[in-house]
């Protein structure tokens, strides 16, 4: 871990080029990213777990509690409470809460981590190897995706990146404003998805601290522990001091359960034991295929490789084998795991002692291509699909019908067997909706409903809407329209994929028709 003390940056000199691309990386490189991770952010519908941080935001934007999340018709507390205060912030800046305002966040945390990985790589490989660790994580596919979904865990992967960044630049001027910078970061990562984001820097810096544990053995790091301290509790004692679901007590339960528990005796995210040797490779596309190889050379030649190499690799090692360990797996926990691999990757592509020339022209040539490849993806097609409008423009029907049969407060949701979460985002946005779902007593109370209030929009799938025509008195059917309605259309096709297109999943609003001349074909 002594790669951590040296200044590769300032070995060897680069060739005038070089040195320009390098030293600039500080306003190109982020600029880069943001291209790739903000074109079209907002162009496409909320989807699975989105609708989570979509319908929370909402609600608290509904009731004005921002310290007592609720999904739906239940208290949620499975995540801290900092990202849903990020997300209902920009909203209020904006001035609505749409798919831009919950996805910048993660956005603007992948071009931090983008940032923090180039100066990071910077200062322990050398500026060619930083400005190329930058842009490799830049270009990988599932940072860009993850980077553009509205969530928690591009936060911590930028969080956990800024630490150790702050951590490695600075290690040799330590002092209070050190500690409560690096501790402060810890606090405020750990408030987006969980303690994971404290875990994994003290990991990959515990080597260097316990080496150094006097110039930390200070007074002022003990102050700046209680401030970083209160900095994480504000949250739970804003929620209150009761021992309730919703208090300070039940959102450190939850903490104890959505971490420890979950790590050493999972209750859900079981994969298997070598998850992540999988999803890693897939992960790190398309980048993978430098991978093995920096792998290879770095094991080989340890002794040769150089003190930012060595410090790359356990960093690498230690993240894989914590997130191995842990009972509770998925594929993108993997996440903070590729700014370390892209600093060992790009560290055997750009040695600091020079060399390399085919590797550095292959890897120039692979991130222009990806980054062609990605933003043609995530800023062009995906924007222009017509599926990614497609409850967006169910709304937009079923609101224009509301208006036109009399004031839309007369008019009640109901939403039978838990449709997507998004169709409430969309089709609900000022009030909460009825949710039901059961046999015998929810069917009653769905009629009890209609019976009180004809003017009720039901919202159900295409599989359940069957169960809901006969109770509506000249019922009028709205389907979410995408590109896989379409191929029922195309009669040309075969009869098996015309088939495969009908999902029994997709969203439909049944409503009644209440003026005479309004029906589906008018909307159309």
């Amino acid at each position: 871990m002594e790669g951590i003390s040296g200044r590769p940056e300032e070995r060897g000199r680069p060739n005038a080029r070089g040195a320009f691309w390098s030293d600039r990386a500080g306003w190109w490189l982020p600029a880069a990213a943001g291209l790739l991770l903000l074109t079209g952010l907002g162009t496409v519908d909320l989807w699975t777990l989105e609708e989570r941080w979509g319908l929370i935001c909402q609600e608290m934007l509904r009731s004005g509690d921002y310290v007592h999340p609720w999904l739906i018709d239940h208290p949620y507390y499975d995540k801290p409470l900092l990202s849903y205060w990020l997300m209902v912030g920009l909203a209020k800046v904006i001035g609505s809460l749409d798919a831009w305002a919950l996805r910048l966040p993660s956005a603007v945390a992948g071009i931090a981590a983008v940032w923090c990985t180039w100066r990071l790589g910077r200062r322990l490989l050398g500026r060619d190897a930083g400005l190329l660790a930058g842009l490799m994580l830049a270009t990988t596919y599932y940072f860009v995706f993850w980077g553009r979904v509205a969530s928690a865990d591009m936060l911590t992967v930028g969080g956990i990146v800024v630490a150790v960044t702050w951590f490695v630049e600075r290690r040799e001027r330590p002092g209070f404003l050190f500690h409560l910078v690096f501790l402060s970061a810890l606090a405020i990562t750990s408030l987006t998805k969980g303690l994971i984001g404290a875990v994994i820097p003290l990991l990959v810096l515990l080597p260097t601290i316990s080496r150094d544990w006097r110039l930390h053995a200070r007074w002022t790091t003990l102050l700046a522990c209680v401030c970083a301290s209160a900095i994480y509790l504000t949250p739970f004692m804003l929620s209150g001091p009761t021992a309730g679901e919703l208090g300070m007590q039940g959102g450190l339960r939850m903490v104890f359960q959505e971490n420890f528990r979950r790590f050493f005796d999972p209750f859900d995210h079981k994969d298997g034991l070598f998850t992540y040797f999988w999803y890693l490779p897939l992960f790190f596309l398309p980048w993978t295929v430098f991978l093995p190889f920096a792998v290879f050379s770095t094991v080989v030649g340890w002794r040769r490789s150089s003190p930012g190499m060595r410090w790359a690799a356990w960093a690498s090692l230690i993240i894989f084998a914590f997130l191995t360990a842990s009972g509770s797996r998925r594929s993108y926990y993997v996440l903070p795991l590729l700014p370390f691999v892209s600093l060992l990757t790009a560290g055997w592509i750009c040695p600091p002692e020079g060399g390399g020339q085919r590797r550095r022209k292959a890897a120039a040539w692979l991130a222009a291509a990806s980054g062609i490849v990605l933003f043609g993806w995530f800023g062009v097609v995906r924007p222009l699909t017509p599926e990614l409008a497609g409850l967006k423009q169910l709304a937009r029907e079923v609101h224009a019908i509301v208006e036109r049969e009399g004031s839309p407060q007369s008019w009640k949701y109901v939403f039978w067997q838990r449709p997507r979460g998004s169709s409430a985002f969309y089709l609900s946005p000022d009030r909460r909706g009825e949710w039901i779902e059961g046999a015998e007593e929810g069917q009653a109370r769905l009629e009890r409903l209609l019976a009180e209030n004809p003017r009720t929009v039901v919202v159900t799938t295409r599989g359940f809407r069957r169960e809901i025509l006969p109770l509506i008195s000249h019922p009028l059917e709205i389907e979410a329209r995408d590109w896989r309605a379409r191929l029922e259309q195309m009669e040309w096709l075969p009869a098996f994929l015309r088939r495969a297109s009908c999902r029994d999943n997709s969203v439909v609003v049944v409503l009644p028709a209440l003026q005479t001349g309004v029906h589906l074909g008018e909307e159309k």
